[in-house]
């Protein structure tokens, strides 16, 4: 979760989802300061968040539940000298890189050897995701032409293109509908999103292969609970990522 993407004096946010639950602790600065995640049965927690003198998220620790004084692992993000995030990730896993255009729009994101290419509209909202493989790949082929001839060599296979990813806001500006497609145009998935009077999402519904998932959020803000008065939030309009 990306606080940018929060309104308001936020002091918590649980989302469900079936029986899992994802909560952010934030302290009146707007900085998450504690995560706890539960996923099928095991309890993650995510602790000692630092912080540069701008505010910016340095790092965290994650521990297990069961075990809160073994250290998983730590994650941590760079910035590049306009300040943008530069890329994040802990000594076990890929780190993820980010490029920006002038605007500061980030144009590019590459991880697990995925480039993730990015498109604005002219309001500076992101549109769509294109997914690519970030290396050429060759298979070893070897046989006889229609001359009987032997032959061997290295073959290009055709570049791989993954998923595509559009975006549709609502009046506010606010993130409405998200559609992935795979690369033969079929629908993979449709996230629709309901907001509170804040303008933060509060319910999603996801449809996938045919079933519907709904994930709710129940927010606490430092002036009391935010009840779920979710409004439709679907119009035709620009298409931003929300998590």
């Amino acid at each position: 979760m990306d606080k940018g993407n929060i309104k308001g004096k936020v002091k918590s946010v649980c989302t469900w989802t079936g029986e899992n639950t994802h909560k952010f602790y934030f302290n009146e600065e707007g900085q998450i300061v504690r995560r706890e995640l539960n996923y099928w049965g095991n309890t993650y927690i995510y602790l000692n968040y630092l912080y540069n003198e701008d505010g910016k998220l340095v790092s965290f620790d994650t521990y297990k539940a069961e075990s809160p004084d073994k250290l998983i692992s730590t994650m941590v993000y760079t910035y590049n000298e306009e300040g943008f995030l530069e890329s994040f990730g802990t000594s076990f896993s890929r780190s993820v890189y980010y490029e920006y255009d002038r605007k500061g729009n980030c144009i590019l994101e590459t991880r697990d050897h995925i480039k993730i290419k990015k498109i604005y509209n002219n309001n500076n909202q992101l549109v769509e995701e294109l997914h690519f493989r970030d290396w050429e790949e060759t298979r070893h082929v070897w046989g006889t032409d229609e001359n009987g001839e032997y032959f061997e060599n290295d073959e290009m296979l055709p570049s791989y293109q993954g998923a595509r990813i559009s975006y549709r806001y609502n009046d506010s500006g606010d993130v409405s509908f998200i559609k992935n497609t795979y690369q033969d145009k079929s629908t993979m998935s449709e996230l629709t999103y309901g907001y509170d009077e804040k303008g933060n999402w509060t319910e999603k519904t996801i449809v996938s292969n045919g079933d519907k998932t709904q994930e709710t959020r129940l927010i606490e803000y430092y002036e009391g609970i935010q009840k779920h008065k979710s409004h439709s939030s679907f119009s035709p309009g620009g298409w931003l990522l929300l998590s």
